[in-house]
């Protein structure tokens, strides 16, 4: 077989149902299927996606070039890098399991990349709710005010950082990344390794770039219950951050006033809301809700509280 063009790693957590969406899609791109490769890595163990890929090569394999591995279970962070050791190509394509690639996701990337041969390139697509999950105000909120994913993709791009980083949908070069070293793998959890890796790519000449035909439909309700979960990791994840990082961080400001003052905040504007059902006190409710589980779990680490 040939070496891919462009190989694809998905970090995998999804449930198989997702996950037979993301190996359908990536196998019905309008890339030649002999120009790509997917590695999909399993760290996590939340669920047995075994008979789900198995089932699928045996009724779809034919001339793809897909594997999967279930590793040592770690983070975010191990699972891509044993992926990105695992694939061949000189353009390398992270994506996250619950967004769903659209057809013509992998030649966007690799059209983008062949357009800019600089090393420094890099490619970042979107993720985009699908309507029915868009029908939550609080997915609508998330997305819409780019506090999902660090920007909104929904909100327009026309000044879109060229600093951005993130595992969900973005493409670099296997050399470029190779020269800022390889995700940090003491982040436990779904949180701040891709934010770290953008930090080491920015410093050595990143510029990203972003491509609206590489576009993923992300699959996942986001209820207001797992978003504290993901702040708790979040919040951790920043502590772990600056054992290593010196200075001032631009969450420290969150993490000045006490978890206790953010849900006094979250009350307050939760009864504004109720009274006035003004948009954005609901707004700022949800956002001193999120502050406070994110402060209190950085309290908590940099105290040494939490292992």
């Amino acid at each position: 077989m040939s070496k891919p063009r462009i190989s694809v790693v998905v970090s995998a957590d999804a449930d198989p149902a997702v996950l037979d969406r993301s190996l359908h899609a990536l196998a019905d791109q309008t890339l030649p299927v002999t120009t790509y490769e997917a590695v999909f890595v399993d760290s996590v163990h939340a669920f047995d996606w075994t008979p789900v890929f198995e089932e699928f090569v045996r009724t779809h394999g034919g001339g793809l070039n897909f594997r999967y591995y279930k590793i040592p279970k770690g983070g975010r962070a191990t699972a891509n890098n044993f992926g990105f050791l695992h694939t061949s190509a000189d353009l390398v394509t992270f994506l996250v399991d619950d967004f769903i690639a659209s057809r013509c996701l992998l030649e966007a990337h690799l059209t983008f990349h062949e357009q800019h041969p600089e090393s420094h390139m890099v490619g970042i697509g979107g993720g985009f709710f699908p309507d029915d999950v868009r029908a939550d105000p609080f997915c609508q909120w998330l997305e819409d005010s780019g506090e999902l994913l660090g920007v909104s993709f929904t909100r327009g791009t026309e000044h879109f950082p060229d600093n951005y980083f993130y595992v969900g949908n973005s493409s670099v070069k296997r050399d470029f990344l190779e020269r800022a070293g390889l995700f940090d793998q003491a982040f436990p959890f779904h949180a701040w390794d891709d934010y770290e890796m953008g930090l080491r790519l920015s410093a050595i000449g990143m510029k990203s770039v972003y491509l609206p035909a590489a576009r993923a439909t992300h699959h996942h309700c986001v209820t207001l219950a797992s978003r504290l979960t993901a702040m708790r990791w979040a919040g951790i994840s920043a502590a772990i951050f600056e054992m290593t990082r010196a200075g001032d961080q631009p969450w420290h400001a969150r993490c000045a006033v006490s978890p206790l003052r953010h849900r006094c905040n979250a009350f307050r504007h939760a009864l504004m809301s109720w009274l006035t059902s003004t948009p954005r006190h609901e707004e700022q409710y949800r956002r001193a809700l999120l502050d406070a589980e994110f402060s209190r779990a950085y309290a908590r680490a940099k105290a040494g509280l939490v292992a």
